[in-house]
């Protein structure tokens, strides 16, 4: 009776011990929340500050592949939205969406994405489609409108904002609209909830850089450079 017990213990320990020791490339982090580090590995891409406006600026455009206009069924305005199809982790020549980058079918209408960038999106694939973020990436020295403010601006704030939605009345797909809310002091309150409402609504909070560059960008004068 006894040896009947034993022998199912040794294979369940002997399971459990294969398990352990089983290493793995990667691990793949899915969520929206992006892991965040401190200090930079030059040889990592990081998702929030290197792919995601890549994307925003070149696909999650009205009539094309943001929330409102979600057309073909993609929108790539996000990381799981993104990885919910047309990317395939560590193969960075397969799926819909690099295919259709690599064949000049996208962006549609707009310029070719720069090699640069291509290169920089199939290395973020090839090492495993990290949602991450490195503060270390975060250039508080070169913060301009047009390369800085209207990218975030564009990412987190226009699928609500923009000249089809405006929510609340509220545009902030130009710089005109953006400039005057951000000189009265909203723009800075609605990303800081300082005295009303958190923004973006019901997503995830701006990341400390971003807050930090557009507080850099308003106390310029909120410049349109």
């Amino acid at each position: 009776m006894m040896k009947k017990i034993i022998i199912p213990i040794l294979f369940f320990c002997s399971l459990l011990i294969a398990l352990i020791s089983c290493k793995h490339y990667s691990s793949i982090n899915t969520i929206d929340k992006p892991i965040v580090v401190n200090t930079c590995d030059k040889d990592s891409v990081y998702f929030d500050l290197q792919i995601l406006p890549i994307f925003a600026a070149n696909c999650a455009q009205s009539g094309c592949h943001n929330a409102t206009s979600h057309k073909d069924g993609y929108v790539l305005d996000n990381y799981g939205n993104i990885m919910s199809k047309g990317i395939t982790p560590f193969q960075p020549s397969d799926g819909d969406i690099i295919n259709s980058i690599l064949d000049g079918e996208m962006p549609k209408g707009s310029p070719n994405l720069e090699p640069e960038q291509i290169a920089l999106i199939q290395l973020w694939i090839q090492q495993g489609c990290q949602n991450n973020h490195c503060d270390g990436l975060c250039d508080t020295a070169n913060v301009t409108y047009s390369g800085t403010i209207a990218p975030i601006i564009q990412t987190f704030c226009n699928g609500c904002h923009d000249a089809s939605t405006h929510n609340g009345g509220v545009r902030l797909d130009s710089y005109s609209y953006l400039s005057t809310l951000a000189l009265s002091d909203s723009l800075y309150n609605s990303i800081t909830a300082n005295g009303v409402n958190l923004m973006p609504k019901g997503g995830q909070a701006l990341l400390n850089c971003q807050i930090d560059v557009i507080r850099i960008w308003i106390n310029a004068g909120a410049p349109n450079n």
